[in-house]
């Protein structure tokens, strides 16, 4: 009987968490969610739940780690056994989605080699990266100036035609200073894929302040997202790179 009474209360703490996520009253769905907990004290979701409603960072974080460490021992032999396939199987998507939250909130935190520790295990744990953790890890090594990791993630990936990923690799290569002939023609080949993106990368089109709910392959929306992950590697002290781009923006115009 008490199995039983188990099996029903997890039900209705999962319940309670997609209720939750339906709210839009914030209060209302962290109250969702501590009965949620009350009810399943091991429902990862709950716990990562807490972490998005938490009021602080280090709270955030506080709840990640416990909802990460949670999932991990809920898994148990089938952590090590399903390593390289991650998220395939159903029983590891919470863990993976508690990590990807405690990294993203890590490096909010500016704790950013831990973050990157995280996500470099997730790829470990999934390379097929169905979360698509890769595009954040490359801006972040870019931005840690760590070109050998970052070199390496992006030949595990070489493959891929994201926009994002393209651009992160052409503003690498150029920061690196190692190859610039190599950093014009990843430029070139990022413009391509995407046209849309540059005339936001050097001001001519003002950044809408909300993000677009569709990302359209090619559009202005996946060049509005892209330029929103990648300005990190364009701060101030970046000044080279910047004249680097509007000079190359002013030689597209002129062809």
């Amino acid at each position: 009987m008490n199995k039983e009474v188990l099996v029903e209360n997890q039900v209705k703490a999962q319940d309670l968490i997609h209720e939750a996520f339906e709210v839009d009253n914030a209060e209302k769905a962290r109250e969702l969610a501590q009965k949620a907990l009350e009810l399943d004290a091991q429902n990862v979701d709950a716990h990562s739940f807490m972490g998005h409603t938490s009021s602080s960072i280090e709270e955030a974080i506080n709840w990640y780690q416990k909802g990460t460490d949670l999932a991990k021992e809920l898994l148990g032999e089938a952590f090590a056994a399903n390593k390289g396939k991650f998220w395939q199987v159903e029983e590891t998507q919470s863990y993976m989605n508690a990590k990807e939250n405690l990294g993203m909130a890590l490096h909010v935190a500016d704790k950013k080699k831990e973050a990157v520790a995280h996500f470099q295990e997730m790829l470990e744990l999934n390379p097929n990266d169905d979360q698509g953790v890769r595009y954040s890890l490359a801006i972040w090594l870019a931005d840690l100036k760590d070109y050998a990791a970052y070199h390496k993630l992006y030949e595990q990936y070489k493959e891929d035609d994201a926009v994002i990923w393209k651009y992160t690799n052409a503003i690498a290569l150029f920061q690196e200073g190692e190859n610039i002939e190599k950093a014009n023609k990843a430029l070139l080949e990022a413009h391509e894929t995407n046209p849309h993106v540059l005339p936001y990368l050097t001001a001519q089109k003002e950044i809408p302040e909300e993000t677009p709910d569709v990302i359209e392959i090619g559009g202005e929306s996946e060049a509005i997202d892209c330029v929103d992950d990648i300005i990190i590697l364009l701060a101030e002290e970046a000044s080279d790179t910047l004249l680097w781009i509007f000079s190359f923006y002013e030689w597209i115009n002129k062809e």
